[in-house]
């Protein structure tokens, strides 16, 4: 028996390949190529998956510009990536954020592939799009677990680390100073003896919101292990880093958590340390923050020593 006797010819069978297009569970967008700007496509065709998915009609969709890198955000390397293929007609896949029509955010994997016409001419690109908010999203949540502290909601010691190695290959790369804040809560020890553990937990949650309140956006705080939390400013000198502590150190001292009838004072120590062309390793520059930590607590407590002052 002939190895092709099961084979099937499907050109013989009795359905339309426009029908799976049409009513494929993925969004298909067909374009009319542009060399000239192949970031502004004209749309020729969508399929009833893209109308469900996006709640644009085809009607507001056909003959509209399909401006593809605008999936892509501020990742200029994606753009860079799928413009080139789209310029050398070559199939590129790539995953990328959208917008539906009322405003809804979506993650797409989307694959774009260049269709010849009749004379043989790359005229068209066909894009094909699968939904994977869901599976991106919860890729999302797990990452951002695995470098959060549960209890705080600031970044965890991990996640510092990774920063830190960033900023300081950032440092050697262009000489942009950044500074490194050691805090430590004061008798952090009796108050969990006297009121609780849980009032200890509710002492870190608030210290935790008053200095996602004060840092910048884009400072970065960690808690690293019990009642010692961490701040990375980028871009920020020694005495602005001291200037920000002082401000954080007055801010705790005058906070009153209550915890049931009582009201429970707290204060802080600190060590601040801004990063050196010595610098070549995370270990390097806490442990300059570390010591001057120690000093702080050992000279009195609810005070800020910078690691310039403790080495004088």
């Amino acid at each position: 028996m002939s190895k092709h006797t099961y084979a099937i010819n499907i050109m013989e069978e009795d359905f339309r390949f426009s029908d799976i297009v049409k009513y494929a569970n993925d969004i298909v967008v067909v374009t009319k190529t542009r060399q000239d700007d192949v970031t502004h496509q004209e749309i020729v065709y969508v399929n009833t998956a893209f109308t469900t998915i996006t709640e644009y009609t085809a009607e507001e969709a056909i003959g509209k510009k399909a401006k593809l890198l605008e999936l892509f955000g501020s990742d200029e390397e994606a753009k860079n990536n799928v413009r080139q293929s789209l310029r050398d007609n070559k199939p590129v896949r790539a995953t990328a954020q959208s917008r539906t029509k009322s405003g809804k955010k979506l993650w797409i994997d989307i694959s774009i592939v260049p269709i010849k016409n009749g004379q043989g001419d790359y005229a068209y690109f066909a894009s094909i799009e699968r939904d994977v908010t869901n599976e991106k999203n919860l890729l999302i949540e797990l990452d951002q677990l695995s470098n959060q502290d549960p209890l705080t909601g600031l970044y965890n010691r991990r996640a510092l680390n990774k920063e830190i190695e960033q900023e300081l290959s950032r440092f050697h790369r262009s000489g942009i100073p950044f500074s490194f804040i050691l805090l430590d809560l004061d008798h952090f020890k009796a108050i969990n003896d006297t009121y609780g553990h849980s009032a200890g937990d509710k002492v870190l949650q608030e210290i935790s919101d008053l200095i996602k309140h004060e840092k910048r956006e884009y400072d970065f705080a960690a808690r690293i292990g019990g009642e010692e939390i961490c701040i990375m400013l980028p871009d920020a000198p020694l005495e602005q880093a001291m200037n920000f502590s002082e401000r954080l150190r007055k801010l705790i001292s005058e906070t009153c958590v209550s915890q049931g009838n009582e009201n429970i004072k707290v204060t802080t120590s600190i060590g601040v340390t801004e990063v050196i062309t010595e610098d070549d390793s995370i270990e390097s520059i806490f442990n300059r923050a570390d010591e001057a930590l120690y000093e702080a607590k050992a000279t009195g407590r609810n005070r800020i020593i910078s690691a310039t002052t403790s080495n004088n």
